[in-house]
């Protein structure tokens, strides 16, 4: 038996999946959803949160007319804290289980897909914290094929995973997608480099990489990347990780930002940003169990022109 859960907000993905123990469709009217985001999308490709009136808390977005009604003075207003759209724009339906461990396969398959098309997702009875991303920034392009098996392929991995390592890889993807909502680069570096920690924990979990004999507590933050690249045969570039590294020590234990206040953005920054990112996604694409040309990336290459996935014929 199939649990059918309603998601959202995607306005431009209308591929049916229909796999082994889960499918997704459409569940919306297109015209509908283009006017509503034709309406509210800001120049820079996100949907913001709507105005609520100051003693609101969580809101499902509504026509901004309603508000006029309100007798509340502007001052009143702020952005909602807790929001969603007005409706779900999918259906998703995964195989029946536990309810624990089938909820989490449900997550694993919607946040693969958000990390697949380079977005954030939720299931209609969750709620969005952030902007959300209406122009879609993947990491790989896919061709076609592929992004079902990939989702297959990650599916498979799920199920063979104990309710702790799975919640646990559910959590990466998604820090994952949330990092890029932040509109501060230090905010962006800080999420990912949790996810890289994260990462890190759950590859020694799974023994997919082996720690020193005296045990992976030898192994500093320093030195982690440099070990994921030589134990995944991940392409390394030792002069950009050392300057994540330089990013990531002052940040962490002088609250300073490439060198200045917080407040502060640079090119050198926001290149680190992307560089760790594509690491990240290729350290995500690892621990899906994905054999593929993106999972051996030369991340530091980010900013070049966009990867493919690129599946092994085995998928």
């Amino acid at each position: 038996m199939l649990i059918a859960r309603q998601f959202g907000f995607l306005t431009d993905f209308t591929t049916d999946i229909s796999a082994d123990g889960f499918a997704i469709r459409a569940c919306c009217d297109t015209a509908e959803v283009r006017a509503y985001v034709d309406a509210r999308c800001h120049a820079d490709g996100w949907l913001y949160p709507p105005a609520t009136p100051s003693s609101g808390g969580a809101v499902q977005d509504v026509p901004a007319a309603h508000y006029a009604r309100i007798s509340s003075p502007p001052l009143r207003m702020k952005p909602a804290h807790l929001w969603r759209p007005p409706w779900p724009t999918h259906l998703q339906e995964c195989e029946e289980g536990a309810d624990d461990a089938e909820r989490l396969m449900a997550s694993l398959v919607l946040h693969t897909l958000a990390f697949a098309l380079g977005t954030r997702l939720q299931f209609s009875d969750w709620w969005f914290d952030t902007r959300v991303r209406m122009t879609r920034a993947p990491p790989f392009s896919c061709r076609s094929g592929e992004l079902q098996r990939l989702l297959q392929t990650a599916f498979l991995t799920g199920q063979a995973l104990t309710p702790e390592r799975l919640r646990a890889l559910v959590n990466i993807l998604c820090v994952y997608a949330r990092s890029s909502t932040y509109e501060w680069r230090w905010e962006q570096f800080s999420a990912l480099y949790m996810c890289l920690d994260a990462c890190w924990r759950l590859f020694n979990d799974l023994a997919i990489i082996k720690p020193p004999k005296n045990g992976k507590a030898d192994i500093p933050h320093n030195k982690r990347f440099e070990f994921l690249c030589s134990e995944l045969g991940i392409p390394d570039s030792p002069a950009d990780r050392t300057a994540i590294i330089a990013l990531r020590n002052p940040l962490a234990h002088e609250a300073l930002w490439s060198g200045h206040t917080l407040t502060s953005d640079d090119g050198e920054g926001s290149r680190r940003v992307g560089q760790l990112r594509e690491f990240v996604a290729v350290l995500i694409v690892r621990l899906l169990g994905v054999d593929c040309d993106f999972a051996k990336q030369a991340w530091s290459l980010a900013g070049q022109g966009q990867p493919s996935l690129g599946l092994s014929a085995a998928g």
